[in-house]
């Protein structure tokens, strides 16, 4: 298992996302884009239940590449 400070130090490395992070961005992105009728609604609801399904199989962190 990492110690806390392995995965603080992961979470800084550019080429990984963080999956909670990411995860409440989006939740707020698709709220605001629902609530103003945008058309990138869709799009951003798919990338949200990407990282929903990610969130739920317990992974931490998410490669860029």
């Amino acid at each position: 298992m990492r110690s806390e400070k392995q995965a603080k130090h992961q979470s800084r490395d550019g080429r990984l996302t963080c999956v909670a992070t990411r995860y409440k961005q989006l939740r707020r992105e698709l709220a605001d884009a629902e609530w103003g009728d945008d058309p990138r609604a869709e799009l951003i609801r798919t990338e949200f239940r990407h990282f929903e399904a990610l969130m739920k199989q317990g992974v931490m962190y998410e490669p860029n590449f």
